[in-house]
Formats: C-alpha cells, sequence, structure tokens
C-alpha cells in the first residue's frame, strides 16, 4: 500500500526555503447591495489567519509527523508578526524568519461569502531583498543543510529565490549529497539547474517550454524539453483533474489519473503535493508510490475551504476511501 512509507516520516527532517506568506481569510454572508455602489456588502462573521506559501509547506511537512526548518523573509509589520506567532505554535516547525525592513510581509487577504471568493487584496512589494539580508539567508541554510535529509525550494515568484541564490543553494546541497525538491514559479526554469526534481502544474509547463498542453503527447514533449533545460532526474506535472505525470531522466513516465472528488478550494494543493512527494522519496518509498502520495493528498485538500494540511491518519483513510471506491 502506498502509506506504508508513512511510519518512516516521523525520522525525517526537510528544510524548506521559500516565500512566505501570511494568508488572511475574511469570512461572511452577502444578502444585500451597498446603497453606495454597485457592491455587495460582506457581512463578516469570521477572521482566520493561516501561514501560507513555504511556511505553509513547512506546515504540511510537521502535519504529516515529520520535523521542517523554514527560512524565509518577513517585513517589520503585523502581518510579519501573525506569521511568527503561527509558526512558534507547532512544535515540530523550527522558523528562521529574517525581517527585511524594506520590504513588507507578504499579505494576501480573501473575502469569501457563502463559500465563494469574492475578492483578493494582495499587499506586497515584489523584489530583491538587500544583499546583508541574503548573507543572514544563505548563512543559516548553510548550517542548517547538515541535519536535514531533503529540502524544497517553495518559489512563489516574490524575490527571495532570485537565481543566484537559487544555484549557491543547489550548489551547496550537491555537495552534501542532499536532495532538492522545487516547486517552480515564472517561464525560465533554467534557474534550477541542478536541482533533483521539480513539481509544476500543467499550466506552468506549458509556460515554461512554451509547449501548449492539450494530449499525451504534447504533455510529453514538454516534459522532455523541461528536462534537458533544468537537468533534473525527476519532472513532475500536476494535472488537477487530470492527476500527475511524472517523467523521470531515465526510464518511462508514469501517468496517475486523480480519483473524483469535490472541488472547493485548489489553494495550497501545490504545496501538499511537493510536501507528500518529497516526503515519500525521503522515506524510501518508490518515484510512483511518492507520485501517488502527493496527488492522493493534494485530492484530498482541494475538498476543503482555504490553505489545508492533511495528517497520517486523514492520509490513511483517504487510502481505503479509494482502495473501495
Amino acid at each position: 500500500m502506498i502509506t506504508d512509507c508513512l511510519s518512516k516520516f516521523r525520522g525525517l527532517r526537510i528544510l524548506v526555503i521559500g516565500d512566505v506568506i501570511a494568508d488572511h481569510y475574511i469570512r461572511g454572508k452577502v444578502s444585500r447591495l451597498s446603497p453606495e455602489a454597485p457592491v455587495p456588502i460582506l457581512h463578516v462573521q469570521e477572521d482566520q489567519w493561516l501561514p501560507g506559501g513555504a511556511a505553509n509547506v513547512a506546515k504540511n511537512i510537521t502535519a504529516l509527523g515529520a520535523r521542517a526548518e523554514l527560512v524565509g523573509l518577513i517585513g517589520d509589520d503585523e502581518a510579519g508578526e501573525r506569521v511568527r506567532a503561527m509558526l512558534a505554535q507547532d512544535k515540530l516547525l523550527k522558523p528562521t524568519m529574517i525581517v527585511e525592513k524594506r520590504m513588507p510581509t507578504i499579505l494576501k487577504t480573501r473575502c469569501i461569502a457563502q463559500g465563494q471568493q469574492m475578492l483578493r487584496l494582495d499587499r506586497e512589494v515584489v523584489g530583491a531583498a538587500s544583499p546583508a539580508t541574503m548573507a543572514k539567508a544563505q548563512a543559516r541554510i548553510t548550517t542548517l543543510m547538515d541535519t536535514c535529509d531533503g529540502i524544497i525550494l517553495s518559489d512563489y515568484g516574490k524575490g527571495f529565490l532570485e537565481p543566484d541564490f537559487i544555484q549557491r543553494i543547489i550548489a551547496a546541497a550537491r555537495k552534501k549529497a542532499k536532495r532538492v525538491f522545487v516547486d517552480p514559479k515564472g517561464h525560465d526554469y533554467a534557474r534550477y539547474r541542478g536541482a533533483t526534481a521539480m513539481t509544476p502544474n500543467q499550466g506552468e509547463a506549458a509556460q515554461a517550454s512554451k509547449t501548449p498542453i492539450n494530449d499525451v503527447e504534447s504533455l510529453t514533449q514538454a516534459a522532455r524539453i523541461l528536462l534537458k533545460q533544468v537537468g533534473c532526474e525527476i519532472l513532475v506535472i500536476t494535472r488537477g483533474p487530470q492527476g500527475v505525470s511524472v517523467f523521470p531522466k531515465r526510464g518511462k513516465s508514469i501517468l496517475l489519473p486523480a480519483k473524483a472528488r469535490e472541488v472547493f478550494d485548489v489553494t495550497g494543493a501545490g504545496d501538499t503535493f511537493i510536501s507528500l512527494f518529497s516526503l515519500g522519496l525521503c522515506a524510501g518509498a518508490s518515484l510512483e508510490d511518492a507520485a501517488a502520495l502527493g496527488n492522493l493528498a493534494g485530492g484530498a485538500v482541494v475538498a476543503r475551504h482555504g490553505v489545508a494540511t492533511i495528517s497520517q491518519d486523514e492520509l490513511r483513510a483517504a487510502a481505503q476511501e479509494d482502495t473501495h471506491a
């Protein structure tokens, strides 16, 4: 069974590096339009804050019983303090939040009524941090690499993971024989050259390879382009309702169908997939089983509202449900 390796997760430590985001949810009801403008009035009933981006990847790691080290940037602001407070509650997570005073904490506020997202407000400054900030991050990462079992780069394209920084991380990881898993962003995947594995979704893979994907043939063509461009050992393309496709550098591709589930919110599904996939491989699972674990978990979290994590018990239950479906 694909969940057989879950017991090994508790002995693992994963280093997560990337863009830390504060996810803010304002939930309520709408019953009328404003007399001031043709817009709905949201009667607020709940205000929720969750760690997002790379912080959500780290939370997915610890929710499964493994330990996580997290390195990212926050601003000198209220959102940054909220992120610190949220992460401090997790005993399996050790965050290194480096304050960049020139930039605010990345904050995404979603307004939701009757289960539907009405509006998203983004507060961010996209760009590179100061050299002094990046030097602090590099020094901390170098120290943490010695004791980690794998490294995840969670790139949301906000500027922290700039190309030279990524290449320094990958070079150091290769010297220490550490695997690097990348959830990529943007159209230039050469920046991730030398990584062990990448997990773009189908839209990202099509954009980066400049290949429209509309069938298995074009999917395979796009994968070959990206494998050559990045030189990674494994390329995994997540395809939403069409499942997951795995393309190893050597060997046959693996196509895993998705299980039919009602989708409420895709927020954080990529975070969940790369967490399970990385943990699976680090725990000794086969490539197919690790991808199947990520596929199973990603399908489960999209059936929930908001950024979500999944526990080992929930994952086993989902696997049993699929077995008897």
